[in-house]
């Protein structure tokens, strides 16, 4: 008695009195549902902790899901200026890396499982920034609509740069940060003053 999930089907209730089952719905609806539920006394009957309903809608009424099954991360490289770089942006370091699905040696982001992902990059720069460009690239592919120019009138100035996009991602699509040219800019930041961070929407 207690701490033990118990597997039936019943129809009992449009089924919600399962413990745990597939089951044909009762109220005139089509289609069939799950309910998984748990229990620590018999007397006061299960509650259900996970739901898949007929169109395939997965809810958890009693609880969340877990972190470590939502990819999420936070890189930043551990140098507090660099001064020339083309190329990945190397982000060598991880503030939190949930999952393990970002890469300190690669620089990437690799999807675990397909959905929709979202993504920020930020750091700040000094000097002219001349034909500089950084942007998002997906497989080694510029993502479009992320490229980021800096122009040639900003100055020998401190200058903040920020890029965010929301990607749909195949089960190992890699994505990482690409500065292709550092044009007039004196250095780049990182440090405190850069992240690339990501997690899974949905």
């Amino acid at each position: 008695a207690g701490n033990a999930i118990t597997f039936g089907a019943s129809d009992a209730g449009s089924g919600r009195t399962a413990q745990a089952g597939i089951y044909t719905r009762t109220d005139g609806t089509f289609g069939s549902e799950m309910h998984l539920s748990t229990t620590d006394s018999y007397g006061a009957g299960s509650k259900t902790g996970i739901k898949i309903s007929n169109l395939g809608v997965v809810s958890v009424p009693r609880g969340y899901v877990s972190q470590s099954l939502v990819p999420a991360f936070n890189a930043y490289n551990t140098v507090n200026a660099m001064t020339t770089m083309t190329g990945i942006f190397p982000h060598n370091a991880v503030r939190y890396n949930i999952g393990g699905h970002f890469s300190t040696t690669s620089y990437a982001f690799t999807a675990p499982v397909a959905g929709i992902y979202h993504f920020d990059f930020h750091t700040i720069y000094y000097g002219n920034g001349t034909n500089a460009q950084i942007h998002f690239m997906k497989n080694s592919v510029s993502v479009e609509g992320t490229n980021g120019h800096f122009s040639n009138n900003q100055g020998l100035v401190w200058h903040t740069f920020n890029l965010n996009t929301t990607l749909a991602l195949a089960v190992g699509d890699a994505v990482a940060v690409h500065v292709a040219g550092m044009g007039g800019m004196t250095y780049l930041h990182g440090g405190v003053w850069n992240e690339f961070s990501g997690f899974l929407v949905g």
